[in-house]
């Protein structure tokens, strides 16, 4: 933590407790404040991976396999992502699974990229050469996504709320 930030951590421990708050404020309080910062999640940047949405058909054995494997923590069900399962891993984006929603959909596995426009970006994904497949969709409270063919793969964006 820089020496700014400890004196800015110090003034609001002293503007929260009183000027008693610099005798028991230690490097220990500020070293916490410093791991809690360091531990939340942070906003994914643009044009970043901010969802990995896997499709299968055993949703808790794919979930016990990640959470064993990486100590990603799940939620339960989502409904607005599909029921998907999801979990925010440490770099603040997040990762779902879901089963499949139809009988032609296959297992796969599908990245999303944080954009700051969706249209914009559907639209200029189209102008490349990619094959719009989806969207854009707005996902109540989530932000709006769209999905696209380019290569033979699927690849989404998501613009966040």
């Amino acid at each position: 933590m820089s020496l700014r930030l400890r004196a800015v951590a110090l003034a609001v421990l002293v503007g929260t407790f009183g000027s008693s708050a610099s005798s028991c404020a230690s490097m220990n309080d500020l070293t916490s404040i410093e791991t809690t910062m360091q531990d939340a999640p942070k906003p994914v940047p643009e044009h970043a991976v901010y969802y990995l949405e896997i499709v299968t058909p055993d949703i808790e054995a794919a979930a016990a396999f990640y959470a064993d494997a990486y100590g990603w923590s799940f939620e339960p069900e989502n409904l607005v992502l599909g029921n998907a399962r999801v979990a925010t891993l440490p770099d603040g984006s997040l990762c779902g699974i879901r089963a499949p929603m139809h009988a032609m959909e296959q297992p796969r596995v599908r990245n999303y990229l944080r954009v700051a426009d969706v249209d914009a970006a559907t639209a200029r994904a189209a102008e490349l050469g990619a094959v719009i497949a989806g969207g854009p969709t707005e996902l109540p409270g989530r932000g709006k996504v769209a999905i696209y063919l380019l290569g033979g793969t699927e690849q989404g964006i998501w613009q966040v709320p």
